[in-house]
């Protein structure tokens, strides 16, 4: 990327410069300057941002030797990260330095933006995806579209590296709104103590439960009055047993929807981060095994930071017992560790979040905490419904669709549905048969949807209940074969981001 000078525009009313950017201090977690006036472009596509900034200010991708300046400035608006954790970040395998983008004015860093590069499973499919991260601008050069600026230019470059998807957790979510972001995902997790957990667990253990047979465990004490089938042993997780971690996961994300791809380089990195402060794994049979029959028989694993459980793993079709011996460990550590409550992240469908419930617990699920909003853009929506034409015709074929066609009138980003005319729009169709489902432009027909195109992000990755999105006038209509057809193609899905991947050492 070739250095750009931003450049200020100013336009004198009564003899006064108008600014045209309304100001916003900088905050903790991705937030920073204010952007600047925005124009919408006709035709439909994200609208081109008018940074106002003074005269010398380059945004230029970052070089290995700016990267202690980057952690200074980080440190005065965050406070953080720590050493450890910004090392860590320079580790990550696919890292570049010009995975950072910045602003300078002479040979100083005023604004900073680092891109993560990640692969996502979404269900049958695999989306690359760029994670918008360290959003920060220094307190002395705020108010000025520097934060706007490197959002667009970090949009640009994700895309021509091949990204399809941003994300971001943010806690400027209006920031990233005026460039076509929208709350896309949710922080799903459940909280309960951890003796009532114990508790609900020795009261509903069934007869086919197996214990974990390792001493002091406290799945010993859940299952004392059972005898034990198959052993089971629930032990801290070694260094040499990581790729049984990466087999596991692999068979656990197959057909999620959210989960990170990792592959045996990316869990080293994971490992040697130091992100989360213990594992332990389950083994299921004879644990006196030569290694390759050892590893074979880990079917389970969990890792956890402080009280939180970031990532729980079990073997698909195997038994309940390992999750649940899993959680009794971490609750009997907590209970030793004097912590009240103990956390668990998982997917909205897992079972552990109603032995949570059951415990007195409570279930969270929504876009935003403390804060903090999960957001999202594809940045060529049209073009991942294309690619996800073989997904949509099983989805056809699943609920019996005849042979027929869906409009979708897609209007500007930040267009009125209610008072928007078809001059406003861009009509689409999607040709549904009993072999193919196709993509094109073309007349709307009948039966179609109107809708923004900031709004193809969450009806595209699940994240919406149709009729959620219809009762909130995000999306409409024009018939009730419109709707049902919708409701087949496009169902709410359990969309999950686990933590680990993005959490701070």
């Amino acid at each position: 990327m070739k250095s750009a000078v931003i450049a200020r525009k100013r336009s004198r009313r009564n003899g006064n410069i108008a600014a045209g950017a309304s100001p916003t201090s900088a905050a903790r977690n991705n937030r920073s300057a204010q952007p600047a006036k925005t124009t919408a472009s006709a035709n439909g596509h994200a609208p081109t941002m008018h940074p106002l900034v003074s005269a010398n200010p380059r945004l230029v991708p970052a070089k290995a030797g700016d990267h202690a300046a980057i952690h200074q400035l980080l440190l005065s608006q965050f406070r953080g990260p720590s050493v450890l954790e910004f090392q860590a970040q320079l580790d990550e395998p696919l890292y570049e330095p010009t995975d950072r983008l910045l602003v300078k004015h002479r040979d100083d860093v005023v604004a900073h933006l680092r891109l993560t590069k990640r692969v996502l499973q979404f269900g049958p499919l695999q989306i690359p995806a760029a994670g918008f991260m360290d959003l920060a601008t220094a307190t002395a050069w705020q108010r000025r579209g520097f934060a706007s600026a490197l959002i667009g230019a970090g949009e640009q470059q994700s895309a021509s590296e091949g990204a399809v998807l941003g994300l971001t957790r943010t806690t400027a979510s209006d920031l990233f709104a005026r460039h076509g972001w929208t709350a896309c995902g949710r922080q799903t997790f459940s909280v309960a103590g951890a003796r009532q957990i114990l508790a609900h667990l020795r009261a509903i253990a069934p007869p086919n439960i197996l214990h974990a047979s390792e001493d002091q465990n406290a799945a010993d004490a859940l299952l004392s009055r059972r005898s034990p089938r198959i052993p089971l042993l629930v032990r801290p997780l070694r260094r040499m047993e990581l790729p049984a971690l990466v087999t596991l996961y692999e068979q656990c994300a197959a057909g999620a929807y959210g989960a990170t791809v990792r592959n045996e380089v990316y869990w080293d990195w994971l490992m040697a981060r130091h992100a989360f402060e213990r594992g332990y794994v389950a083994i299921l049979g004879d644990h006196n095994l030569e290694l390759p029959e050892l590893l074979a028989a880990v079917a389970g694993c969990v890792l956890v930071s402080g009280g939180r459980i970031v990532e729980l793993l079990a073997r698909p079709g195997a038994t309940p017992a390992i999750g649940l011996a899993l959680l009794a460990r971490i609750c009997s550590d907590a209970v030793e560790r004097s912590q009240y409550d103990v956390r668990f992240d998982g997917p909205p469908q897992h079972p552990l979040h109603q032995i949570f419930r059951a415990a007195g617990g409570t279930y969270h699920s929504s876009e935003e905490h403390e804060g903090e909003v999960s957001m999202a853009r594809l940045f060529n929506p049209l073009q991942t419904l294309r690619d996800m034409s073989a997904e949509l015709l099983l989805r056809a074929r699943a609920a019996q669709l005849q042979p027929q066609v869906l409009g979708l009138e897609v209007f500007n980003f930040d267009a009125d549905l209610r008072r928007a005319t078809h001059e406003d729009a861009r009509p689409y169709r999607l040709i549904i048969t009993q072999r193919k489902v196709r993509v094109m432009p073309g007349n709307l027909g009948r039966n179609y949807l109107k809708l923004r195109r900031r709004d193809l992000t969450p009806l595209l990755l699940g994240h919406w209940k149709l009729d959620d999105a219809l009762a909130a006038g995000r999306i409409r209509a024009s018939t009730q074969r419109a709707h049902h057809a919708a409701e087949a193609l496009f169902p709410e899905l359990p969309w999950h981001r686990p933590p680990l991947d993005d959490l701070v050492a």
